[in-house]
């Protein structure tokens, strides 16, 4: 009796050892973001770029902007541990040990879930204006009586001064001062080709074709 039983526990091994075999986690894992290369290239692609006004060019009608860039970067720590598990796992496969393949496997999935830190970055962008770009505000500009006090537009007089095609408020490059907020719209005459190795977000640059002020704070 105790050779049949015998067998039967080896099977009964054999079998579950294959099963976790069968359930160790996959290590072909997508980056949870973009690396920061792509986020930049993304970030010119998209066609608006929204931050807070850092310096103002008006001899060459340009601005500086800070931008947030949410990109992943590789954990080279978990890279390797990665490596080792799997190496730990096709070993113990081999020998078909249980808990070394339970052991193996739950690294391999501790390993996977710390591949990538997804990280925020602050970037300062320089742009520089088209021929035409025109400055738009998303309030009408303050205007002042003959004592020196602010007039109370009325809702008529705000509406004869909206833009008939955007709805807001003309402005002009010398209504630009840092510490806005401001929505710069991007254009250029090619498309944006993915960056090369040894290119910058700076050689890659559109030019601005339109400026919105949206605060004259940065916002929080």
């Amino acid at each position: 009796m105790i050779r049949p039983c015998f067998r039967l526990s080896m099977l009964a091994s054999l079998m579950l050892a294959a099963a976790l075999a069968a359930q160790a986690p996959k290590t072909n894992q997508k980056p949870p973001a973009d690396t920061r290369k792509d986020a930049e290239t993304k970030l010119l692609k998209a066609g608006t770029v929204t931050g807070e006004l850092i310096q103002v060019d008006a001899e060459k009608k340009g601005i500086r902007i800070k931008v947030s860039i949410t990109y992943a970067e590789p954990n080279q720590g978990a890279i390797q541990g990665l490596a080792n598990a799997q190496r730990a796992l096709a070993d113990a496969q081999r020998r078909r040990d249980i808990q070394a393949i339970q052991n193996a496997s739950r690294d391999i999935a501790n390993h996977q879930r710390n591949l990538y830190t997804v990280k925020t970055e602050a970037r300062e962008l320089t742009f520089e204006a088209a021929e035409e770009c025109p400055v738009r505000l998303s309030s009408p500009k303050e205007e002042f009586d003959d004592m020196g006090n602010p007039k109370k537009l009325t809702r008529k007089e705000i509406e004869e001064k909206r833009d008939k095609k955007d709805r807001l408020f003309p402005g002009e490059f010398s209504d630009l001062q840092p510490g806005q907020w401001v929505s710069v719209t991007l254009v250029r005459k090619k498309p944006v080709k993915p960056m090369k190795k040894e290119e910058t977000l700076d050689e890659n640059r559109p030019k601005m074709s339109k400026i919105v002020i949206l605060a004259s704070t940065p916002k929080k």
